[in-house]
């Protein structure tokens, strides 16, 4: 439950994020100030699209995978585990 919260909180964050690149949000908001100088660097866009789609996806999936091995019929089996390891350490070789 604790890995579905926190996917949640960083899928709303990303949403944001990436909604605000797109132009369908206000003025940015954040609490340090510096969210526009990295939104703007040339590092926010990959491969033609902003970092913070494919947070909204890496986030999306971590959600779904958390959610899934909750379920009592996948509480005794290991994919859903090995599911969220192997999406964990893609987003983070993603971040590094």
């Amino acid at each position: 439950m604790v890995i579905a919260t926190l996917a949640l909180i960083g899928l709303i964050v990303a949403l944001y994020l990436w909604l605000w690149k797109l132009g369908l949000m206000g003025p940015l908001v954040c609490g340090t100030g510096e969210c526009e100088v990295v939104q703007h660097s040339p590092w926010a866009v990959i491969v033609g699209l902003p970092v913070a789609f494919y947070g909204v996806v890496g986030y999306l999936a971590l959600l779904v995978g958390s959610l899934v091995g909750l379920q009592p019929k996948w509480a005794d089996r290991r994919e859903p585990t090995a599911l969220l390891v192997v999406l964990s350490a893609i987003g983070f070789a993603f971040t590094v």
